[in-house]
């Protein structure tokens, strides 16, 4: 017998709002600092700053989110699902989590709101189609059961990173994987916005976990500006190795 629908829809919508304003507040600093690293986890690190940044501006306007946001957190089971521990070993690369005050029963109290980043432009190698691995490593795990974000909740965010190529022909790229891959294509019905973020129009599809009826914002900040380090994370200096001090020869006994 399925469970019925709990989800305060005005609480999610509430929070879904508060999370997408931190998240473009976050983007404009991050798109604001001198330098930023090229690859992903990095850039992903630096924009985590900007988070707790922007949410503490936002929360002296009464706005914002009184929880702090999560890096690579492993994804929480719904309360009341069967497969407790489906998903545990999966990371989104942002959680948002709250606690539903005006929940009916205590299994929809807690909220989590699931963010993936990915960059966009040309490829970074052979093998590494940056905007292929926007669908297959992006939006293919927010349907995927193997990885389930946004288990249990009816949206979620996409974050592209546009590093390289103009936005039109990263859109018509992303659009030739996305289609081939089964989604819907995705649209921009609005102008792109130069150093800032562009909100794609909203992606709705059918997917494989609960809710099956799923919808996916897309946030896409525009980065072409910046002269992006190799890597931009910090290394570790080597350790001097101490010379062992050398064994004395044994001298036979008896």
């Amino acid at each position: 017998m399925p469970r019925p629908n709990l989800l305060n829809l005005f609480s999610w919508t509430d929070f879904e709002e508060r999370v997408l304003e931190v998240f473009r507040a976050a983007l404009v600093l991050l798109g604001q600092e001198p330098d930023l690293p090229r690859s992903e986890d990095p850039l992903n690190r630096r924009l985590l700053v900007c988070l707790r940044r922007a949410n503490l501006s936002l929360r002296q306007q009464r706005r914002g989110l009184p929880s702090p946001v999560l890096y690579e957190c492993v994804m929480q089971p719904v309360a009341d699902d069967v497969q407790l521990n489906q998903f545990l070993w999966t990371r989104p690369d942002f959680t948002w989590g709250v606690h539903d005050d005006l929940a009916e029963r205590w299994e929809w109290a807690s909220l989590f709101y699931h963010i993936e980043c990915k960059r966009l432009g040309v490829p970074s190698s052979a093998t590494w189609i940056l905007n292929r691995k926007y669908t297959e490593n992006g939006i293919r795990r927010f349907e995927d059961p193997a990885h389930g974000y946004g288990h249990g909740f009816p949206s979620g965010v996409m974050v592209g990173y546009m590093q390289t190529m103009t936005p039109d022909e990263i859109l018509v790229e992303v659009n030739v994987h996305a289609t081939n891959a089964g989604f819907p294509a995705l649209t921009c019905s609005a102008d792109w916005t130069p150093r800032g973020v562009t909100d794609l129009d909203t992606h709705r599809f059918t997917r494989r976990i609960s809710p099956t009826q799923f919808q996916l914002h897309h946030l896409w900040m525009d980065l072409q500006h910046h002269n992006f380090a190799t890597s931009g994370v910090p290394t570790m200096p080597q350790r001097k190795r101490r010379p062992r001090p050398k064994k004395k020869p044994q001298t036979p006994t008896g």
